[in-house]
């Protein structure tokens, strides 16, 4: 691997180096930090404008959250998929419970 080096004789030019690289690191930091706030600014701005035509043609700004849903999705009608329990039944195990079913109270 190789290695690079700059060797300064003298210690005011070596100061005025590591000046001038601190001075170019700080301006490249400044610039990122200025990119990622109009990005920011940016963003707010696009969702601010989305929200108020949303506001304006009469469309819900949100959608409400139903974690049953979102977790759970209904199956789609009409579909011979329903889910089963763990040991193979597909009936809700309220119906099954008898004394003598597996699991039973009774």
């Amino acid at each position: 691997m190789r290695v690079y080096r700059i060797t300064v004789r003298n210690a005011p030019a070596g100061i005025v180096i590591g000046a001038i690289a601190l001075v170019v690191g700080g301006a490249l930091l400044a610039l990122g930090a200025t990119l990622l706030a109009g990005v920011a600014l940016g963003g707010t701005a696009l969702r601010a404008g989305a929200l108020a035509i949303r506001r304006l043609t009469g469309r819900p700004t949100g959608r409400p959250l139903d974690p049953q849903l979102e977790v759970f999705p209904p199956p789609p009608p009409g579909s011979l998929d329903s889910p089963a329990s763990r040991d193979g039944a597909t009936a809700l195990p309220v119906s099954r419970d008898a004394p003598g079913d597996r699991g039973s109270t009774g």
